[in-house]
């Protein structure tokens, strides 16, 4: 026994466990998948400022051993077209049918029903000590809302339209008609084609609710995000933190009745849903459940956090960073 009675036994588990710690939150290998606004297929980059910024990756830096931000053509082809699920998991290092292990995966938008699709195909696979973060998630499909979240865990980080968008719901009647108004939003996240702007790119017809899906649905990605995902944020304000090219979204507000809270693409209920238990609003740049007064393209964290967070719920790239710190 040492002084203090702590014996050899007893301090040699404790710095076991400090170790293990030390571990757990030690760099990782981070891999990001984004959504609409993605335009052509390539490798993954180690950095992507126009998608998610660099703010983002030089917050990460600690936490991310490694950065590849994953490059598809999310505008003409839809979030389940395999080719983008081989080059997710070519992304985070494993073959086809490998096994992710150890490494942060952060998703947004249809780029969280890309990772979902690689899971449900078997195009990889995660190991336990591999977490993935996507935010605004949305419910699946075509059953009520209680239907579809009851029960299981099912965590996200960043914005997924899991349920469809609402803003691709409307998106040829009411945006893309009005598209002279608003034409640097709906090129920006790539909405609609055609030389009179009347007819929806791919990848926006693909996160539609109505969207059948051709080898998977979107019933069967939700069940795997329910299995896989670790943690969501939600935003609730299409204003958001009003910058760059997401002053837009407010645009959407404008056109769409959403009929409640909303982050300019989906319904706040759309987003909640996924969750049973409560959700944190004051102070939620630091919760797993946060819910954030953020618009849609705010979570991507290409803007940073707001110069002024009185009431900490401004802050998604602090919340990116408090993700990236959990074991």
């Amino acid at each position: 026994v040492l002084d203090g009675g702590v014996s050899h036994h007893g301090l040699a588990i404790q710095r076991r466990i400090l170790r293990q710690e030390r571990r757990l939150t030690a760099a990782r290998p981070c891999v990001f998948v984004g959504g609409l606004g993605l335009k052509s297929n390539g490798n993954p980059t180690t950095s992507d400022n126009a998608y998610w910024g660099s703010t983002l990756k030089a917050t990460l830096a600690s936490q991310c051993s490694s950065f590849a931000f994953v490059q598809r053509d999310m505008k003409g082809k839809g979030w389940d077209d395999s080719a983008h699920a081989t080059a997710f998991c070519s992304a985070a290092g494993v073959g086809a049918g490998g096994t992710i292990s150890n490494t942060l995966v952060f998703s947004h938008g249809s780029g969280s029903l890309v990772v979902a699709n690689a899971l449900f195909s078997n195009a990889c696979s995660f190991h336990s000590n591999t977490r993935w973060y996507s935010a605004m998630v949305r419910c699946i499909g075509v059953l009520s809302l209680s239907q579809l979240c009851e029960g299981s865990r099912l965590l996200s980080y960043l914005q997924a339209p899991f349920g469809g968008a609402k803003a691709a719901d409307e998106a040829k009647n009411n945006l893309c008609a009005s598209y002279s108004s608003m034409s640097s939003i709906l090129d920006h996240l790539t909405f609609c084609k055609g030389k009179n702007h009347d007819k929806l790119h791919a990848g926006c017809s693909s996160i539609k609710s109505t969207y059948p899906g051709s080898s998977v649905t979107l019933d069967e990605v939700r069940d795997i995000a329910r299995t896989h995902l670790d943690g969501a944020m939600c935003g609730h304000d299409s204003f958001g933190l009003y910058t760059g090219v997401g002053q837009g979204l407010n645009d959407f507000d404008s056109a769409i009745w959403f009929g409640e809270d909303r982050d300019g693409m989906m319904k706040l209920s759309e987003c909640t849903t996924v969750h049973t238990g409560s959700w944190t609003e004051s102070n939620s740049k630091t919760a797993v459940w946060a819910n954030q007064h953020l618009n849609y393209l705010d979570g991507t964290g290409r803007w940073g956090d707001a110069s002024i967070d009185v009431w900490g719920d401004h802050s998604p790239v602090t919340w990116y960073l408090t993700m990236a710190q959990r074991p």
